[in-house]
């Protein structure tokens, strides 16, 4: 009975904290839903706890809670230039006074990634926001890990950057450190004045917010992709100009070949007549030189 008594008493004091934890892992795992899982890329939706906020207004009277603009229409053209203008910034540990700047996403990553976060905004909720994971960081391609979060409110798109985490003697390392991101041209950053809408929950210290244009000029492109395209333009130049000087460069040698062997054909046939001449002038003094046969010894 004495050890009935007990169990009961532990289950009284553990059963309470067992069940907790099961309903929190619960929560969490219910907290999001995958959209796409593949190889070094996963996207879905998870809750935005920004909108956890209870406002009077869900009791009838007074502003209401902060809700996203989801679902959110948009396409990859939309898209691909603001998420292409995103750069991380970390100091540059050999030169304390230098920045280092990395693409947050490659023009890979983006390719990949853009058409799976479209159909995504059009399927989330005004409590929803956007997740994704890439098995790769700006400053370590191809190893290390990239997650983060982007929900549009206020009509504005909002990116959200989790420490990235690196291998560091085969055990995972969370680095952020003194990293910033910023965007680069054509887009536009724009900074939260205090409205009282909270954007950010505090374990998000790396964050930005990007005007959405209402139509991009379709020559600006993401910065990447620009850069990319105007370096292949001017290798191409090059190339072509390159390419152009060799072929002037080998007329020129070829017409001075040319001219060479004529020049030369000349002087080998004036040698060749000279060396006639000289012969017949050989052949001649020869022949006279010969005695002359007396009529009479025949």
């Amino acid at each position: 009975m004495m050890k009935s008594l007990r169990n009961d008493i532990v289950w009284t004091g553990v059963g309470p904290i067992l069940l907790m934890a099961i309903f929190l892992q619960t929560a969490c795992t219910l907290d999001q839903q995958i959209l796409y899982h593949g190889v070094g890329l996963q996207v879905g939706l998870q809750h935005d706890p920004t909108t956890n906020v209870v406002g009077v207004g869900e009791m009838g009277t007074g502003s209401a809670p902060p809700r996203n603009d989801h679902p959110h229409d948009c396409d990859v053209s939309q898209l691909r230039p603001l998420l292409g203008s995103l750069v991380v910034t970390a100091p540059d540990d050999a030169q304390r006074s230098k920045q280092l700047d990395a693409p947050l996403f490659s023009p890979d990553e983006l390719s990949k990634l853009v058409p799976l976060l479209v159909p995504a905004f059009r399927r989330a909720t005004s409590t929803d926001r956007l997740f994704f994971s890439l098995n790769s960081t700006p400053f370590s391609p191809g190893q290390g890990k990239t997650t983060g979060t982007i929900f549009v409110r206020h009509h504005h798109m909002h990116v959200a950057l989790n420490p990235f985490v690196l291998p560091v003697d085969g055990e995972p390392s969370q680095m952020a450190g003194l990293m910033t991101i910023k965007a680069l041209e054509p887009a536009q950053e724009v900074f939260d004045k205090g409205s009282g809408d909270r954007l950010w929950s505090k374990s998000e210290t790396m964050h930005i917010s990007l005007k959405i244009p209402d139509e991009l000029p379709r020559e600006l492109g993401d910065a990447q992709s620009g850069k990319e395209s105007t370096n292949i333009d001017t290798d191409r130049e090059n190339g072509y100009k390159t390419l152009q000087r060799q072929v002037e460069d080998l007329t020129t040698t070829l017409k001075d070949v040319h001219a060479k062997v004529t020049r030369h054909a000349g002087e080998l046939e004036s040698v060749k007549a000279e060396v006639k001449r000289l012969q017949d002038q050989i052949a001649n003094k020869a022949r006279a030189q010969e005695p002359t046969k007396s009529p009479l010894k025949q």
